[in-house]
């Protein structure tokens, strides 16, 4: 289990003690610091190797980390700053004040985030703070929060944001009582929650891969299965979709051929039940693109075997792509040509192959083997030279196939930029002859 690490920016106005209420928790009252707040409601119970940083600007140090920094009209106001507020409350974890640029152009900017990112480390459980400084900080924090998730493992536990304004200006509240200087810190985690689901629809459409999907929706449905009361069908109706989504595309992912009708046929069930849900919000679109990408799955073994196989050109799949597109294509020509024999058994697949190679050359040559399915390989000959289209895109199948599969250790590999190419031009050819 990694650390527990506070981070937060100091601000430079002379703020007025106020209540701070944190989003599900009880209010922290009478304190000038939202930090302090934070840290009451976050901090009191970590341990020694957990961490608390503050990054301050030379401005803020001056006037809120330091003590008596304000003035007014020339005289110092007494004032206690955060260094001692945080020094009172006792705490076990480590406090670090960090300086940073005010963040006045992107050069400060990319040092900020530097500086913030280089106190992050793997594994790390952070609670982040983004009241105060430059309006960009917000976004800056977005930032480094998502890419050290990726590149640090970190996980974010909070992002608070202390609405002030929703009070009035600091001259407004100084003329309130202090009881009413209510204000609320609203925890922004589901903003970085959608950065989470954008990157999960991103590496589905892009590349098919679910996982990541099928985790964001397990981690929101969680505590709703875990209650009788918000254990809805609709609830139920995305676990399954979520599962559904990884079978479908581990069966592509795999080639397992014979799975491709029931588990496309699985998935667009549970899409339908699903894409009106307003549980997961931004699960909506996506759900969309699911429903648009599996349309085409008819429930006909071969035509779903095509549509696979444009699935994987589209998700980058290319080896996937040849193998289940000459696999389905030798289905559908013993289906043709020898109706009644069974597909499973590689005797009878292999005929396709021995068929294609022996149709240009004369009888007498064929080898003891191929005389043993004499009759077989006729039939098959006969209707591959009617044909013919499907013939040609078969022997170019099963060349580009060897080529990807043996890894290029073959005479005369094709460059790897060439076989995404050569795989849309194949199955665009096969398309256009099953319409006829």
């Amino acid at each position: 289990m990694g650390r527990k690490v506070y981070v937060s920016f100091l601000g430079t106005n002379d703020y007025e003690p106020c209540n701070y209420s944190l989003s599900g928790m009880p209010k922290v009252d009478n304190v000038r610091f939202v930090q302090e707040a934070g840290i009451c409601r976050y901090c009191m119970d970590w341990c020694s190797d957990d961490a608390i940083n503050i990054f301050t600007t030379e401005e803020s140090y001056q006037k809120n980390w330091l003590n008596d920094g304000h003035s007014r009209e020339g005289k110092t106001l007494k004032r206690e700053g955060l260094r001692e507020r945080i020094s009172s409350l006792s705490l076990k974890a480590q406090v670090q004040e960090k300086r940073i640029p005010s963040g006045k152009n992107e050069q400060e900017i990319w040092e900020i985030f530097e500086l913030v990112y280089e106190q992050l480390l793997p594994g790390d459980e952070v609670f982040f703070d983004i009241t105060h400084g430059f309006r960009s900080l917000p976004l800056l924090a977005l930032v480094i929060v998502n890419f050290a998730k990726v590149t640090k493992n970190i996980q974010v536990k909070a992002i608070g944001y202390g609405a002030m304004e929703a009070l009035g200006s600091i001259r407004e509240i100084q003329t309130m009582p202090p009881e009413q200087r209510n204000i609320p810190v609203f925890n922004l985690l589901a903003f970085d929650r959608l950065l989470d689901w954008s990157t999960a629809i991103d590496r589905f459409v892009v590349a098919g891969d679910p996982m990541l999907v099928k985790q964001l929706t397990q981690s929101d449905i969680k505590p709703l299965l875990a209650n009788s009361n918000t254990r809805t069908k609709t609830v139920q109706a995305l676990k399954y979709m979520a599962e559904a989504l990884v079978t479908f595309s581990e069966t592509i992912a795999t080639c397992r051929g014979k799975n491709i009708v029931q588990d496309a046929a699985n998935l667009k069930k549970n899409i339908i039940l699903t894409q009106n849900q307003e549980l997961i919000k931004p699960l909506r679109p996506l759900l969309a693109k699911f429903a648009d990408s599996v349309r085409d799955f008819s429930g006909d073994e071969v035509r779903d075997g095509v549509v696979a196989a444009r699935w994987c050109l589209e998700h980058n799949l290319i080896q996937q792509g040849f193998t289940l597109l000459e696999e389905t294509m030798i289905c559908h020509v013993l289906n043709e040509a020898l109706p009644g024999h069974s597909r499973e058994e590689d005797s009878t697949r292999n005929l396709v192959g021995m068929a294609l190679y022996l149709r240009k050359n004369p009888q007498k040559k064929w080898k003891e083997e191929a005389k043993k399915s004499e009759a077989d390989i006729k039939s098959l000959i006969a209707w591959l030279s009617i044909h013919s289209d499907i013939a040609a895109a078969l022997s170019e199948l099963n060349q580009y196939r060897n080529d990807i599969n043996h890894a290029g250790y073959n005479k005369d590999p094709m460059n790897s930029k060439k076989f995404k190419s050569k795989l849309k031009e194949i199955l665009l050819a096969i398309e256009n002859t099953l319409r006829t």
